[in-house]
C-alpha cells in the first residue's frame, strides 16, 4: 500500500478507528462498523494495517457474539443494531478471523428471551435474538435476527466451517439474485458473494444478479454504487473497490 493510499484512508478513519462516510470525522458514524467491513473487504489484497481495524471493531463489542452500533459513548452507542452491520462482520470474519462469525452464531444459539409483548407477563424463546440495549422493551422485533435467513446462510459460510440449511441456503439464492435496486441491496448482495461464491447456487445467483445490476442506472459498477452511497469520488472504498 502507497503512502498516498494511507493517508487518503486516515482521513476518512475517526477517533475510534473506524471508517465514517466523510472526510475527517470525530465521532463514529452509525454505519462505521459496516463502513470498516467494507473497507476491510476491498483492500483483503493489499498489504496494510488491518490488525488496527480489526481491534477497532473489538470496541463494538458487548460479548462475544454481541456489537453495538458504535463504540460505548458514541451517539448511536445505545441504538438497537442491525443486520447489515452483521454482513459486514461476516465478511470480515471470512477474510480475516472467522471466529467473529462463529461467536455470532454460537451467541444466536444461547438462551435469548423476547418480549412477546411489553404489557403481558409472557415471554416466548428464540434463538438468534440480539438485543444490544436490554433495558429497552421498544422495537422487540429489531433484535430478532432469525427472520433473516440470508444473514444466517452468510454468517454460516463465513466460518468456512458451517454449512446452511436448505431454507436458509434459497433464501440466500433469493437476496443475492432479486436483491434490492437501491445501493443498499446492491452492496449487501456485493457482500454475500464476497463471502459464498463458488458452486452453482452461488454462481447462478451472481449471474442473475448480474444481469439486472447491467440494467441498472449504476451499470453493472460496484465502483459507481459506492460513489453514490457516499456522493464522493475520494472515498476509498469508492475509489479502490474493482468492479
Amino acid at each position: 500500500m502507497t503512502a498516498d493510499m494511507v493517508s487518503l484512508i486516515a482521513t476518512y478513519t475517526d477517533t475510534n478507528g473506524l471508517i465514517s462516510g466523510e472526510r475527517f470525522p470525530r465521532q463514529s458514524s452509525g454505519n462505521a462498523l459496516l463502513f470498516t467491513a467494507e473497507l476491510l473487504y476491498v483492500l483483503r489484497d493489499y498489504d496494510f494495517d488491518d490488525e488496527s481495524y480489526l481491534e477497532a471493531i473489538k470496541k463494538c463489542r458487548l460479548a462475544p457474539g454481541l456489537y453495538a452500533r458504535t463504540p460505548k459513548g458514541c451517539s448511536f452507542s445505545m441504538d438497537q443494531e442491525g443486520p447489515d452491520d452483521y454482513f459486514g462482520l461476516g465478511i470480515i470474519s471470512h477474510y480475516y478471523n472467522r471466529f467473529i462469525a462463529q461467536d455470532i452464531l454460537y451467541f444466536g444459539q444461547t438462551v435469548k428471551f423476547f418480549p412477546f409483548s411489553s404489557w403481558w407477563n409472557f415471554w416466548v424463546h428464540f434463538r438468534y435474538y440480539y438485543r444490544t440495549n436490554p433495558s429497552s422493551l421498544a422495537d422487540a422485533w429489531a433484535p430478532w435476527f432469525g427472520r433473516f435467513p440470508a444473514l444466517l446462510a452468510h454468517l454460516k459460510w463465513a466460518t468456512r466451517i458451517h454449512t446452511p440449511n436448505l431454507f436458509e441456503a434459497l433464501w440466500w439464492w433469493v437476496s443475492v439474485a432479486f436483491c434490492g435496486t437501491d445501493e443498499d441491496g446492491w452492496i449487501l448482495s456485493y457482500l454475500m458473494l464476497g463471502v459464498h461464491s463458488e458452486g452453482w447456487l452461488a454462481r447462478s445467483a451472481a449471474w442473475v444478479r448480474m444481469q439486472r445490476f447491467k440494467q441498472s442506472f449504476w451499470q453493472g459498477s460496484m465502483k459507481r454504487v459506492f460513489i453514490s452511497y457516499f456522493n464522493d469520488t475520494n472515498h476509498p472504498i469508492a475509489k479502490y473497490c474493482e468492479d
